[in-house]
């Protein structure tokens, strides 16, 4: 998500608001995965109930990154949470997997809870 200096939705201010996103990714080969955030803002990541990225802080768009070694067709919890406070806002998560380059995680590796 790029909102840039709007909000996300009509109800919703644009700065100083929260999201949580929980899911599970699955895994297309085992091997080393790569989860990016991009953020603006406050970002915290955990895979698998392990927190993997801890930025919770004000700045600027900002990567942060983490590397596990998962098994192939494996469903991977995922949760997501981030803040934002002023300016820009951003939040995308990207992973790297074994052979593929960093790319947005397709929505067909996707699932919700």
């Amino acid at each position: 998500f790029n909102w840039a200096l709007l909000s996300p939705d009509a109800r919703v201010p644009a700065d100083n608001f929260s999201v949580r996103w929980t899911g599970h990714v699955k895994t297309r080969a085992s091997g080393s995965y790569t989860f990016h955030v991009q953020s603006d803002d406050g970002v915290r990541l955990w895979v698998n109930g392990q927190l993997v990225i801890n930025n919770w802080t004000d700045h600027a768009v900002t990567e942060d990154s983490a590397t596990l070694t998962l098994g192939a067709s494996a469903l991977v919890d995922l949760r997501l949470e981030y803040y934002e406070h002023s300016g820009g806002a951003t939040a995308r998560l990207l992973w790297t997997t074994p052979g593929q380059a960093k790319q947005v995680i397709p929505v067909e590796q996707l699932q919700t809870p």
